[in-house]
């Protein structure tokens, strides 16, 4: 489903820095760290504690190395502020401290494991330990060599024999693990290592070297920062990760030009310098039906967001720049005047994104010059008065959310609030399975958005609000309305459908109106129900706040 509307006219410090070569794109860069875990090469839990802490506290996400060979190699979608752990040596700290502290943060790193130093020398990780992390998700075995040599000073043979060795080890000791990622022991490789994991079957190659990894790094030569034996401070001057790009107006997450988000397309884009931009410099390029640049990313939250970007203006700038947002009910298109509003964040829409799915904008026209800025989801905020809900889907599961400015989408089929105040159900918005309204009020706008419940329980002190539906609620057969609170509008009840004794009918005395019993054979009892003016008086500002805040 495609929808169309009209508007007129992140940087990590060095991190995710613009690089600039001509027409050549923003240098999207994905950081990795690399740990021991034993004191006498620097670790210090409380320091590896702190690293953690602060990662969590500042939204970056752990990946894998098969998440990164997939972004690097097929253009894969990574989640928000993406970073590799990584961990040699199989020291037994891994286990014992590591393991339990990174599962307690739901991160994930790599465990780079010479294999044959399992049972010799200083305490390492057994065999069945090694395979528990790697089962769990949380510490991923990967190899190191049979007996970590340094592989620039053995012959080709002995070699291929560590190479090969180590991987045949772990899919023998690790359930039949498949090792695709390797790093060189004290960092040492050449043409001819390289060219043994390439025969081997491995995907990428693990550096000491001190840098970034971008979509041109060669894949058997990935970079990363020493963790070990750093204070927080020290740790995070070293590999610039304590330089974060600037917050953004209001809650939510900024995907910038040069963040691995960023997947710029076709000749022709360069990152200039402009006072306006969000981190001052923004990607430019030149129109047409091969250029773009897609923000694509798996947020820390799901939900429904307001979408907005930033461009730098001009007066050579795309008239007619499209933004197509991928939403949970399908791509949705935005067209924008990117000669003016310059430094500014415009919305685009506001759009539901169900859990698990990545959050992807992608700029395109086919005239005049672009600006690919930045794009900013913000979550939409939750009422003054949070509503009290409870839905149950078919299944049984409940899932704990924010509902924002009363709407309800997929995500929200499952879900569990506090509070009090209203929402709003409209055709986008629907729900699905028993509805329980505990507290506070559901006002739908049309019958599709609870036409497929099989019952609708409305506690005492709560309200079931219909007055927007012309013509009243038809309810469906076999869809049971029970409870002790209050309906509010019209409602129409046909064979099968039931509507509880319990329910209060409240109805203004300046209505006069009473329940009109429609004689057989059509079996249908019309309610006309209305809500009293006290509860009037206490629904119809939320309901106007609401409709104003969508």
């Amino acid at each position: 489903m495609s929808f169309g509307r009209r508007i007129s006219g992140a940087r990590i410090g060095v991190l995710l820095a613009v690089a600039l070569g001509g027409s050549a794109p923003a240098v999207a860069q994905v950081p990795a760290v690399m740990y021991h875990a034993h004191a006498n090469l620097g670790y210090v839990r409380e320091n590896f504690t702190a690293h953690l802490d602060y990662l969590a506290a500042n939204s970056f996400s752990t990946i894998t190395l098969d998440q990164f060979y997939e972004w690097r190699v097929n253009d894969g979608i990574l989640p928000y502020r993406p970073i590799m752990l990584t961990v040699d040596d199989n020291y037994i700290l891994g286990y014992t401290e590591m393991y339990p502290l990174l599962a307690a943060r739901g991160m994930v790193a790599t465990n780079y494991t010479h294999t044959r130093g399992i049972g010799i020398g200083l305490p390492k990780a057994s065999w069945q330990q090694v395979t528990e992390m790697d089962t769990a998700g949380v510490f991923l075995v990967e190899a190191h060599t049979q007996t970590h040599p340094r592989l620039t000073t053995i012959t080709t043979t002995q070699v291929r024999q560590e190479v090969v060795g180590a991987r045949q080890d772990i899919a023998a000791n690790a359930g039949g693990k498949v090792s695709n990622h390797f790093a060189y022991p004290y960092g040492s490789y050449n043409a001819t290592v390289i060219a043994e994991l390439q025969a081997a079957g491995f995907k990428t190659g693990m550096t000491t070297k001190t840098g970034l990894n971008t979509r041109t790094t060669p894949l058997f030569e990935l970079q990363r920062w020493g963790g070990d034996g750093k204070n927080l401070t020290t740790f995070l001057a070293d590999s610039g990760l304590g330089t974060l790009p600037p917050s953004p107006p209001g809650p939510g997450w900024i995907l910038d030009d040069a963040d691995p988000a960023a997947l710029p397309r076709g000749a022709g884009w360069t990152a200039l310098s402009s006072s306006s931009s969000y981190q001052g410099k923004s990607l430019v390029g030149t129109g047409g039906s091969a250029s773009s640049v897609r923000w694509a990313a798996h947020l820390p939250d799901a939900g429904t967001m307001n979408v907005q970007a930033r461009w730098s203006a001009s007066s050579d700038r795309a008239a007619s720049a499209t933004y197509t947002i991928q939403a949970a009910d399908g791509p949705h298109v935005v067209t924008v005047d990117q000669r003016s509003q310059g430094g500014e964040w415009v919305s685009l829409g506001s759009y539901s994104f169900a859990p698990g799915q990545p959050a992807i904008v992608t700029l395109s026209g086919l005239a005049g010059t672009l600006s690919a800025d930045a794009v900013w989801f913000e979550p939409l905020a939750t009422p003054a008065a949070p509503l009290d809900l409870v839905i149950d889907v078919a299944s049984g599961v409940k899932t704990q959310g924010q509902a924002g400015r009363g709407w309800m989408g997929p995500e929200w089929s499952s879900l569990t609030k506090s509070g009090t105040g209203l929402l709003v159900l409209d055709r986008t918005n629907s729900a699905a399975g028993p509805l329980a309204i505990a507290a506070g009020g559901v006002q739908i706008t049309t019958a599709d958005a609870v036409a497929a419940m099989s019952g609708i329980a409305v506690a005492a002190g709560a309200t079931f609000d219909v007055t927007s539906i012309a013509g009243g609620y038809h309810v469906p057969a076999g869809q049971v309305i029970a409870g002790n609170g209050v309906i509010a509008g019209s409602v129409v009840f046909g064979r099968g459908s039931t509507l509880s004794p319990g329910l209060a009918a409240v109805v203004p005395v300046s209505a006069g109106l009473s329940p009109v019993a429609v004689p057989e054979p059509s079996g249908v009892m019309v309610v006309a129900l209305a809500i009293a003016a006290a509860i009037s008086a206490t629904l119809n500002p939320l309901r106007a706040g609401l409709r104003g805040g969508r």
